[in-house]
């Protein structure tokens, strides 16, 4: 709107020029809205939006979450990308960071390191990346010094 310098047209001019400009696939949705003749443009744009946005299962979207587990030969940083991903997904908030640590933990291949992360009290994503990246690389040497010998 601010390149045709309509934030200063009135609301009804607005909405002319917008139902000018949309297909007709998309006049026939905004003729099946409900109190649109005195809506404004932002609410008429909400309308679409919530007509066009799919609407997300929170539930189906946790359920997701709690069945990722590390697959084999995946990193754990790769693992933790994925968790983000799906975390998204899930509105779970302030609790965004607890809940990664928590699936990260539970989804874990190797159960040694799962029992060390177990142990820690005030276990948080930073401390886990960092044991995980310390386990990650002592595997990696240990490989070579075993295959050198």
């Amino acid at each position: 709107m601010d390149a045709t310098s309509l934030n200063a047209k009135p609301e009804s001019r607005k909405v002319a020029i917008l139902l000018h400009v949309i297909s007709v696939e998309c006049l026939e949705i905004y003729n099946t809205f409900n109190e649109v003749s005195s809506a404004s443009m932002n609410g008429i744009l909400a309308k679409f939006e919530a007509y066009f946005v799919p609407q997300r299962n929170i539930t189906y979207e946790r359920q997701r979450l709690f069945l990722l587990m590390q697959r084999e030969g995946q990193s754990v940083d790769d693992f933790i990308t994925e968790l983000r991903k799906q975390l998204r997904n899930c509105d779970y908030g302030s609790l965004k960071d607890y809940v990664l640590v928590d699936q990260l933990v539970r989804g874990l291949r190797e159960s040694r390191l799962r029992e060390r992360l177990l142990r820690i009290s005030d276990l948080d994503i930073k401390k886990a990346v960092d044991m995980f990246h310390a386990a990650e690389t002592s595997k990696l040497q240990a490989q070579v010094y075993f295959t050198e010998e």
